[in-house]
This record gives C-alpha cells, structure tokens and sequence, in this order.
C-alpha cells in the first residue's frame, strides 16, 4: 500500500511539472490567443480615462500575437488607487490582466499624508497616451502678454474647483514662488460652472489643460478670438504655443526648478497602461510593442484628434524610468512641496 501510494505521489508531481513546464514553454501568441485580457479601469464608466481605455482596447489587441479580447472592467474609487494596488499585489500576472493609472497614482505615495499602498516602480508600464500641457487662460479681453515677465506680473482673477486640484495648485505654486498676482477663487464644482463664472465676469479666465480648450465652449471661445493664453507649463514648449511664455523660463534656482519639474511630469504620463510586476518578461515585451504599434495606427490617431484628445504617447520603459525619477526626489524637495500645497 505504500509503494503504490509513493508512485502515485511520483505520477501526480510529474503531471504537474509537465503542465509547468508545458506553460512555461508556451508562445505569446499561444498563450493569447488562448486567454482574454481583462483592462481594469481605476474611474467609472464614462469619463476621460475610460474613454482612452476603450479606444485603444481594440487596438492593442489587433496588435498582441494571438489577438485576445480585451475585456474592460471599471474599478473607481480613491482616485484610481483601489486599481493601482490590486495591480501591485492581487491582479494575475500572468499577463491577462492590465490596468489604467491615473497620473497622481505616481506622485501621491510621496506626497499623501494618508498611506498609500501603491509604488508605480513595483509595476510594469506598458505606455501612456494623450500627454497633457497646462496652461492659463484669458476671457475676452487680451492681457498682451508676450514674455514670462508680463505674465507674472499680469493681475487675473482665476476661477478653480479645490485646492487638492491642478487647476489650483499650479497657479499657487506661481505665487509662492515666482511673484505673481493671481487670484484664486476656489469652489466651482467643475468646467461648466467655471465656464459660467468667467462669462459672468467673476473670474478673467482659469488653469486648465490645453487639450480642454480644444473642445467644446472653449473651442468657440477660441475661433471667437475671445480665449487668450497667458502662460503655459511645459518641461517644453508645446508646438501650437508659440509665443506662450513658459513658466520654466522665470525659473533661477535649481531647487524651484526641481519642485515645478515634479509637479509637471505627471503632466506628461497621459493615460497609463501597466501591468503586475512579475508578468513574464516576453509577454510584456509583446504588449509593450504592441502598444506603440496601437499608438501609431493611422485609426487611433484620428480617433484621438477627433476628441480633441493628443495622441502623442510615452513607452513603457520611459514610464519605468518616469517612476524611478519621482519616487526617488529628496526628502526635502517633498516636505518643500507638501508645504506649499498644504498652505492652499
């Protein structure tokens, strides 16, 4: 009874290291072309960033050898930190399951005061697109300004939503520490109520991203001759802003320079694609290639320009360099930014 309990025992660890090993041999495209792709999505159904998920989806998976479907499942909550770190630490990875982060996903483990279970180094990007710039805008009249001097010292009243925003903290960050004189009127609940205020003439204009105002009321606001840029913040001039006066070009300091190079190179993450840590090396090469090829197909890019989206896109391995960057600020710079922001 032993001896044949032992050799069953054999028979079974053989089986099963014949199915790991079966596994371990077996293709990207077999593999894909056997398993769905489920796409967790950190926002609800609806939004900008579902909307990115669901435009690329098909054309990522045209792209993946074997050509899985890629099934989206919207996971909101905590500002796409509840995504973020069942990637981290409970997603397949096995390479059937990706998710979307949010670009303060990379920023806020260092700057939350709350604990925040996600290291955006402890992934695998894959790719991000649509980069965003941020700009400050007039409405109606031209404030004429042409360099970064003129901007500074332009007096405007800002419409904003809260303090924890960008359309906030950027215009702040230009007072605290480069001299400006912007006011900052918080409290609207989003675009249209901001939209409203201006029109009323509670506020001359607002933050906001460039894309924003290529779209919608702002985009007619604009081909009226009524939307005027005053500033844009950019590591580098956006091409259809020539003339804009860059924030960086008031900068003097190393240690000013560094707080507004963390504070704008989320900017540029758009919208991010990763997967778990331990995905197999050769799966997430195939889906890091495939991506750039979705990112570069003549369908997508005119999908994007007809959301007034950018289609411009980073790869997986810059965001991995990205990560590297943000997570490894001083100390110092941190606790200096926190400050500034908390002082809001």
């Amino acid at each position: 009874m032993k001896i044949n309990a032992i050799w069953k025992a054999i028979a079974v660890a053989s089986l099963v290291l014949a199915g790991a090993t079966s596994t371990q041999a077996q293709s990207v495209e077999e593999f894909y072309s056997q398993n769905d792709i489920t796409m967790v999505v950190g926002t609800a159904a609806g939004g900008s960033t579902d909307f990115f998920a669901r435009t690329m989806a098909p054309y990522l998976s045209k792209y993946i050898p074997g050509n899985p479907d890629i099934i989206v499942q919207n996971k909101p909550g905590a500002g796409g930190l509840i995504a973020a770190a069942e990637l981290q630490t409970t997603m397949p990875s096995d390479g059937s399951y990706i998710a979307t982060l949010q670009r303060n996903n990379f920023t806020d483990p260092l700057l939350s005061d709350e604990r925040v279970d996600f290291d955006a180094r402890e992934v695998k990007h894959i790719g991000s697109v649509g980069k965003e710039i941020y700009v400050i805008f007039q409405y109606p009249d031209d404030p004429g300004t042409t360099t970064v001097e003129e901007a500074l010292n332009h007096e405007m009243v800002l419409a904003a939503t809260g303090s924890g925003s960008a359309n906030y903290t950027y215009p702040l960050l230009v007072n605290a520490l480069l001299g400006g004189k912007l006011k900052l009127v918080p409290g609207y609940s989003g675009n249209e109520e901001q939209a409203l205020a201006i029109e009323r003439g509670e506020a001359d204009g607002r933050a906001g991203t460039y894309s924003m105002t290529q779209r919608g009321q702002l985009k007619q606001w604009q081909e009226d001759g009524k939307l005027h840029y005053v500033l844009q913040f950019a590591l580098e001039d956006h091409p259809d802003l020539a003339g804009v006066p860059n924030v960086f070009d008031a900068i003097k300091d190393d240690e000013t320079r560094r707080i507004f190079r963390f504070m704008l190179i989320p900017q540029g993450l758009g919208r991010i694609f990763s997967a778990p840590g331990d995905i197999p090396e050769d799966r997430l090469a195939a889906l890091r290639e495939a991506f750039v090829q979705a990112a570069e197909d003549p369908g997508f890019i005119a999908e994007m320009e007809r959301s007034g989206a950018e289609a411009e896109y980073t790869t997986g391995e810059e965001l991995q360099e990205i990560a590297e960057e943000l997570m490894g600020t001083p100390p110092a710079i941190v606790d200096r930014i926190k400050t500034l922001i908390s002082g809001s």
